[in-house]
């Protein structure tokens, strides 16, 4: 496993390298000038070109790129062009809620998701079973963002039940506190995720309830709920620990959507500010770690695959 790994790792060095040139350039395509968007269009001429040499705006692509990548391997990531701080500081100071929101709706998703699909999968072609997969379509249908306002009208500005705007940080109320202001992104956020495993949790344990060592099992006795746990989620779960980790993808892209929803300062809203601002470096690598997490998240995917089912060979 321990080769496996190291593999996998030296693997995602190319992909990184891809990820960090089509970045470069296609931020470079984008129209605006971020000197301009700094200064303002009432700007003098003399000060927009000042600033432009000062951001290294005026080499060539190429050369701006191989200056970035100098600077990468240096462990320089840049310096924000909107504040003048060091990117990574900025993703630092983000970085806390966007955590706390990914790990709650991912927690949502799977012990919400996996059960609905399991009792649906179990009761097929019942009233239940149609009842819970149109929830998962109502579910899979609604944009992140009505289901985000929706949850921030009712919950929070009507029932006033949680807070339904900003983010406090741990170390000035405690996670407690903090975790509060993040219950309704982290709903609107996984809800989708549950509908989208709810369906996958039951497609996949239909195929392996079908299968002829599960008639094998029940005829000898054991019980429905060994059968279940025991037999067939164990079988169903690898295809489903995929899906789960392609969705955190999709939640860390949905982030962006959330935190602008609820006026959260994270990683997301970053990356939606930087990019309005043509904040070349800051978006480069909240992109690149964004990256780096997508990898580790398909290695740890990989290596659970072994875990789920023994016969799995990882190479």
């Amino acid at each position: 496993m321990l080769k496996y790994t190291l593999k996998r790792i030296l693997s995602a060095i190319p992909v990184l390298l891809i990820v960090v040139f089509i970045t470069f350039f296609l931020m470079r395509m984008l129209p605006g000038d971020v000197a301009v968007l700094i200064l303002g269009r009432d700007a003098p001429p003399g000060d927009l070109e000042i600033l432009r040499e000062t951001l290294g705006l005026n080499e060539p692509l190429p050369v701006q790129f191989v200056n970035y990548i100098q600077d990468l391997l240096r462990g320089d990531w840049g310096t924000s062009m909107y504040n003048n701080l060091p990117v990574f500081e900025n993703i630092r100071n983000s970085l806390e809620p966007t955590i706390l929101i990914m790990i709650l709706s991912i927690l949502i998703s799977v012990i919400v998701g996996i059960p609905v699909g399991i009792i649906s999968a179990v009761k097929r072609n019942s009233i239940l079973d149609y009842l819970l997969m149109t929830v998962s379509v109502f579910g899979l249908s609604i944009p992140v963002f009505w289901s985000g306002i929706m949850l921030a009208y009712y919950v929070g500005t009507l029932w006033g039940v949680l807070p339904n705007m900003n983010y406090y940080p741990i170390a000035e109320v405690g996670l407690l506190q903090s975790i509060r202001y993040v219950i309704l992104p982290s709903v609107a956020l996984g809800f989708q995720s549950v509908a989208s495993i709810a369906r996958y949790t039951r497609s996949t344990m239909l195929d392996v309830l079908g299968d002829d060592y599960i008639r094998t099992a029940r005829a000898k006795g054991l019980a429905e709920r060994v059968v279940l746990y025991q037999h067939a989620l164990k079988n169903a779960m690898s295809p489903v620990i995929t899906h789960i980790g392609t969705n955190m993808a999709s939640l860390m892209g949905g982030a962006c959507v959330i935190e602008t929803v609820f006026g959260i300062n994270g990683m997301g809203k970053l990356a939606y500010d930087s990019l309005i601002r043509r904040d070349y470096t800051q978006v480069q690598a909240i992109i690149l770690v964004v990256a780096l997490v997508y990898i580790v998240i398909n290695l740890v995917v990989d290596l659970l695959y072994k875990v789920f089912d023994p016969r799995v060979e990882l190479n």
